[in-house]
């Protein structure tokens, strides 16, 4: 038997929807802190100005999640008992109460953004019925050079990562680089019984009226204050998917984090069909030394040079 993410059923359909709603917002993937510290603990210093913003969340519908790994448990210890084999029972604590955890830290410089994310998702080991969970701990580091992404798993890097290069990337609210349309998905490399199925929603969403811009475009949808910041909700109908925004009084132009569809400003909350984040704490001109925007030692880097958009 093999161990499977739960959610379950409509797990890859929920994600193909994720992944088309994320790209079309320039796409990430973030990852749960859990008990480590903020990333700029390690870097303290005066070399640099940014903003810090903390967000925390889950993935997908919680509820929906939840009720699903207890099926998967459930189902499991059906079949470990209809052959007579041991099994594990759940933790006296239950299901856990966020099924896809998810924690994201985003640092503002006046040229460049970074991502710092970490993820756990509960899974049920069909060998043993054990609850067992996955992190992921990624990097993603933006200006308008490119992106670097940085899995600190693997220890491996791919994209724009040139440090100096990135150092020198002129100030830019990284409006420029927002993505114009979806990336193509190849459904070659899907599994066979999947891909009818994807390729119907692709289709369904490639109906929707306002060309492949105008289906993704964040369009204001009124205001709301988050952690005592005013923020403008900023909503994509067509994707089910809400950010909300914050345009405070800042020493330099606050650029775009990747999830802002080009909007410029602090991030404070998101709202989709598979991601839920909200701030839980907001850092106005911090002091950060400069080392908070390099790449750790010992990643394995492949610098993949992107051209800047004009």
């Amino acid at each position: 038997m093999t161990k499977r993410l739960m959610g379950c059923s409509c797990f890859f359909m929920g994600h193909v929807k994720f992944y088309i709603a994320a790209m079309m917002l320039i796409g990430l993937t973030v990852i749960a802190k859990n008990t480590q510290a903020a990333w700029y603990e390690d870097h303290q210093g005066k070399d640099l100005i940014v903003h810090y913003v903390h967000l925390t969340g889950y993935g997908g519908d919680n509820d929906v999640n939840r009720q699903n790994l207890l099926l998967d448990y459930q189902g499991c210890v059906d079949v470990h008992k209809a052959f007579g084999n041991p099994y594990n029972p759940l933790p006296s604590s239950g299901i856990p109460s966020i099924v896809e955890a998810f924690d994201m830290e985003i640092y503002y410089s006046s040229n460049r953004v970074l991502i710092v994310s970490h993820s756990t998702a509960n899974l049920i080991d069909f060998d043993a019925c054990a609850l067992v969970s996955h992190s992921k701990r990624k990097l993603e580091l933006n200006s308008v050079i490119g992106s670097c992404k940085i899995d600190l798993n693997t220890q491996k890097a791919i994209g724009a990562c040139d440090e100096k290069a990135q150092e020198r990337a002129p100030d830019s609210t990284l409006a420029k680089i927002a993505p114009a349309k979806i990336p193509p998905i190849d459904l070659n490399k899907l599994p066979p019984h999947m891909r009818a199925k994807v390729a119907a929603q692709i289709d369904q969403f490639n109906k929707l009226p306002g060309g492949p811009a105008g289906r993704g475009a964040l369009l204001p949808a009124g205001h709301k204050t988050i952690k005592n910041y005013p923020c403008t909700i900023y909503r994509a109908n067509a994707l089910k998917t809400e950010v909300c925004i914050a345009h405070p009084k800042s020493s330099f132009p606050i650029p775009a984090s990747l999830m802002n569809g080009g909007i410029p400003g602090l991030l404070l909350e998101v709202h989709s069909p598979a991601l839920t984040l909200q701030a839980q704490e907001v850092k106005m001109e911090m002091p950060v030394a400069k080392s908070i925007f390099a790449i750790p030692s010992g990643i394995k880097v492949t610098i993949v040079r992107v051209p800047r958009e004009e």
